[in-house]
């Protein structure tokens, strides 16, 4: 009896509090952090080319408009990505459209920056950093992970399909769901409460 109370208590999993990072996944980070900054780049050459400047600046500075306005109209914006990648991870092909999730995303961020640095707007650089740069700080880690979840999911319906050997890792999905929820909340009531505080102190 004391012999299996033993032998339980060792094969019984340890309780670790803050789990080992993933390195396999940092290459995926890479692959979907590469395909934001190439996004970026499409769309900063497109804002040099656009003329929309003074419909992108009256959004962008309107202090009553999308900035403010309603948390949950802005989170829910938010949100859109996420039923993306939803979308994605039910079916065997979802992984490969992610990254062209992520160039979309890169590609409205560099034309927004570059067409109101055009704008000839005073603090110009100031205004898109904190109209544009600030909620980022929370929205690409949330996406990152999200879209890393949704990789994982389409992988392994592809390989239950070829008859694979699949690893679940649902608790790792689990946790990385949950933090990026905290942190599209986050965004959200950067971009309803914060951003047009500080433009309002930021603006001549």
């Amino acid at each position: 009896m004391g012999m299996k109370r033993m032998i339980s208590r060792k094969n019984r999993p340890k309780y670790r509090p803050f789990a080992r990072p993933d390195y396999h996944s940092l290459p995926l980070f890479g692959l979907l952090s590469l395909a934001y900054l190439l996004g970026c780049g499409f769309g900063a050459h497109f804002g040099v080319r656009s003329r929309l400047s003074s419909q992108v600046v009256s959004i962008l500075t309107e202090r009553s408009g999308a900035f403010g306005s309603d948390f949950l109209a802005v989170f829910g914006s938010y949100g859109v990505y996420g039923v993306l990648f939803l979308l994605l991870s039910t079916t065997y092909l979802g992984f490969l459209f992610v990254p062209a999730v992520f160039w979309l995303k890169g590609f409205c961020t560099g034309a927004l920056f570059l067409v109101y640095l055009q704008s000839g707007e005073p603090n110009a650089y100031l205004l898109a950093g904190i109209s544009l740069c600030l909620p980022a700080i929370f929205v690409l880690p949330a996406l990152l992970m999200l879209g890393l979840i949704c990789i994982r999911l389409s992988f392994q319906l592809l390989c239950r399909m070829r008859g694979a050997p699949v690893t679940e890792g649902a608790d790792r999905n689990d946790r990385m769901l949950a933090m990026s929820f905290a942190l599209l909340l986050a965004a959200a009531f950067v971009e309803t409460y914060v951003v047009p505080f500080l433009i309002g102190r930021a603006a001549p």
